[in-house]
């Protein structure tokens, strides 16, 4: 199955616990490096007006929301039958995530994550 989905949804890229919080900062955190700081937020002190509109644009027409997303990871998940599910399970039996995630994880993380980029993007409904 391809996929990479360490560090989504606040998982820790080793997948042994959920690290970074729904309100992490997108662009000044201390995952990224200062150079990178520096760069995305000049990009944000320029670009605000059209990113706060782009970010309000794609939440008017629904196409960024909770319910997008839910759609989105049932709509994977409806991909992969019950063998091959069952097939990675088997190929790998110790991934840490297994306990630590689930949809309602995920679902619960994304609307945390939504309200903060509501904020975050001046975003009012």
């Amino acid at each position: 199955m391809p996929y990479d989905l360490d560090t989504t949804f606040g998982l820790h890229y080793a997948g042994t616990s959920i690290a970074y919080p729904p309100d992490l900062n997108l662009f000044d955190n201390g995952l990224a490096m200062q150079v990178n700081r520096t760069f995305w937020k000049k990009v944000r002190t320029t670009f605000q007006a059209e990113m706060n509109a782009r970010y309000a644009e794609l939440r008017d027409n629904g196409l960024f929301s909770q319910r997008g997303v839910l759609e989105l990871a049932r709509d994977l998940l409806g991909r992969y039958t019950p063998e091959l599910m069952q097939a990675e399970y088997e190929k790998w039996p110790n991934v840490p995530s297994l306990s630590i995630t689930s949809l309602d994880q995920m679902m619960d993380w994304t609307r945390q994550r939504i309200e903060y980029l509501d904020t975050f993007f001046s975003y009012h409904q």
